[in-house]
This record gives structure tokens, C-alpha cells and sequence, in this order.
């Protein structure tokens, strides 16, 4: 047997002991593009779906905390009460009537954060993985990323309120939801594998390569893993990926 078919062979079992003969120069940002782009088409929630503009300040009309409706916190428990509101995170309330979406999701995190730092911020880690579906509304801070080329200063307020993180930022890598940037689901589960060492973080990763709503596959996130260049513990966040990767190949095939 030849060496180029060995190596073919390699290269073509599901998680690759060779990488694929390569199209440019950077693998990962090729494969994360023939994907489809995730920027544009990783996220299928009903919500977004034929959004009208209007239908974001409309959205964050309805949310309301006793800060936004100007009365004390017992005043304001009296309201939550009397109408039945739905508590959502950080004292952010929702009408009962009101869809759980993305974009409800997306919005009661942009309020913790003051309007004009939306565009040179994005929402991460857990936070984001809560706005695309998946594990439980932030109860401490919420992760929101920097650009490193560009650092963001926050008010005390909103400092006490979010854990910033300096990133490099990639279009492919998040979405625009709400007039709000939230890493997208390769990134997210990226950033829990790094970062989360909770004992639910792979439980998150493993919900969202199981997710109908999205085009991350198990190839995708491992050859993200080997080749982003900001990974400094990388054989232990590989073994974590590989773990989470077979466990989903394996429900998928009725046999876990």
C-alpha cells in the first residue's frame, strides 16, 4: 500500500488522525466558511426568522426591571406579583405572555451592558450558549469579549455586572442578534471547552453538536481545537473535545 492511501485512509476516518488535504492557507477559517458561513446561516431559531426591526425595540420595551419602570424594589416585587412577570436573570423581568426566543434571550443580556458598547462588544461563553438555546440563564456575570485591538473600558455599573474577556474577533464567529454580537455555536462550545471546567460545560458542548439548529459538526469543533492558535493548554482541552465528540457520534447512532 502506497503512502498516499494511507495517508487518505487516515485522513478520512471521523475524527481525523491526519488533516485533510488543505484548500488555504488556514484550515480552520476554510472549513468554518465551507460550512456554509456560520454568520449567516448557523442559527435557525423561529424567532429570527422574518425579523422585523421593530420588532427589536418592541422586545426591549417589554422587559422591564424596577430601575426601567422607576419604582423601589418592594414597589416593584408588588408589580412582578400582581402581573405575574417571568424573572429572567439579574432582576429582569418578561410578560407572561411573552415567547421564549433568541431574541428575548439576546436582549435582556444587551441590558446589562450600556447601549453604546453593543457594537464593540460580543456576548460569550455561558451567556451566549444561554441566548442560542442551550443550559441556564446567567446568575452571576456574563462573559462579553473585547477585541484586542480595540480594549473597552466599562462604567463601574456594568463592570460589576459582566466578566470581559480580551478575544480577537473573526466575522465567522458570531452572530447578530437583536442588534447585539453572541459568538456563534463553534465558538461558544469552543469557549466552554477552553475556559469552563464546570462539571455541566461539556454537557452544554454536547447539546449543541446535537442541536438540529446549527451545522457544527464534531470535525468542525476538533479541527478548531488543533489549530486556533490562542489554545495554550491543548492536548487537555483535545482530550476533552474528543471525549464530548465520540459520546455525540455515538448517540447519534442509538448506541450510548
Amino acid at each position: 500500500m502506497s503512502a498516499h492511501s494511507i495517508t487518505h485512509k487516515l485522513s478520512a476516518l471521523p475524527f481525523p488522525l491526519l488533516p485533510p488535504e488543505q484548500k488555504s492557507s488556514s484550515t480552520l477559517e476554510y472549513i468554518a466558511q465551507a460550512q456554509g458561513g456560520f454568520q449567516s446561516t448557523a442559527f435557525t431559531d423561529p424567532g429570527l426568522r422574518h425579523l422585523d426591526p421593530r420588532a427589536t425595540e418592541e422586545m426591549r420595551r417589554l422587559l422591564c426591571t424596577a430601575e426601567s419602570e422607576g419604582v423601589s424594589t418592594a414597589e416593584f416585587r408588588e408589580v412582578v406579583e400582581f402581573e405575574a412577570l417571568v424573572h429572567l436573570h439579574h432582576g429582569i423581568y418578561s410578560p407572561p405572555h411573552v415567547k421564549d426566543t433568541a431574541l428575548l434571550r439576546a436582549i435582556s443580556c444587551g441590558m446589562l451592558i450600556p447601549e453604546g458598547y453593543h457594537h464593540r462588544l460580543r456576548i460569550s461563553r455561558r451567556a451566549a450558549a444561554w441566548i442560542l438555546g442551550f443550559g441556564q440563564a446567567p446568575q452571576g456575570s456574563i462573559d462579553i469579549d473585547y477585541d484586542r485591538n480595540n480594549r473597552v473600558h466599562l462604567p463601574r455599573k456594568a463592570a460589576r455586572l459582566c466578566s470581559a474577556h480580551q478575544s480577537t474577533f473573526k466575522a465567522y464567529e458570531a452572530l447578530s442578534i437583536g442588534g447585539l454580537l453572541v459568538t456563534n455555536h463553534l465558538r461558544t462550545a469552543l469557549d466552554l471547552l477552553i475556559f469552563d471546567e464546570e462539571y455541566d460545560a461539556l454537557e452544554i458542548v454536547g447539546q449543541i453538536l446535537l442541536s438540529p439548529d446549527n451545522n457544527l459538526t464534531p470535525r468542525l469543533l476538533l479541527s478548531h481545537v488543533q489549530e486556533a492558535s490562542f489554545i495554550r493548554q491543548r492536548q487537555a482541552v483535545l482530550a476533552r473535545a474528543k471525549n464530548i465528540c465520540t459520546e455525540v457520534t455515538l448517540r447519534r447512532q442509538g448506541l450510548w
